[in-house]
């Protein structure tokens, strides 16, 4: 797929796919590229593990950027921070990296994903020709979502 096809592809889906799944996206490939990182490492692939790491780095720098604090301060606050932790790890697997700190990033970074899948499994429409939604609104984090996320934020060890 050469360049134009990606940014169209890409284009496509910011205005098709709600945002909330849009994340889960996200955290899928921040996890591929986390695993795919593990096995260059195992495999002694240092040049390979590096770009793959810069990859994972750039998701969570765009999600970082993404925050919108119009919604809850509160909420975007502690991603921010959660998002610096998640910088610092990745950052920590270019030196000399064993199995089980990618096993623990990995795993922490499905845990969120799974409440981000949570998340998005509340906002979709019942009516699949209601799929596509290109004026989707940012997400709301109050209520139970915010419960949700909140609980999963502390039993990461960050303070909410």
């Amino acid at each position: 797929m050469n360049h134009y096809h990606q940014v169209s592809a890409y284009k496509n889906a910011t205005q098709t796919v709600h945002k909330t799944r849009q994340i889960v996206m996200l955290y899928d490939g921040l996890i591929r590229f986390l695993q795919q990182a593990k096995q260059a490492s195992s495999e002694r692939n240092v040049a390979e593990r590096y770009t793959l790491l810069v990859k994972a780095t750039q998701i969570v720098n765009g999600l970082q950027s993404s925050l919108d604090y119009s919604q809850s301060n509160d909420i975007s606050n502690v991603l921010y921070q959660y998002y610096e932790l998640l910088d610092v790890r990745i950052f920590r697997l270019h030196g000399h990296p064993k199995d089980e700190d990618f096993n623990a990033l990995i795993e922490d970074v499905r845990t969120m994903r799974d409440v981000w899948y949570k998340i998005d499994k509340q906002y979709q429409p019942s009516d699949q020709s209601e799929a596509i939604m290109t004026d989707s609104p940012a997400v709301p984090m109050h209520g139970y979502e915010d419960m949700d996320l909140r609980s999963m934020i502390s039993n990461l060890g960050l303070s909410v």
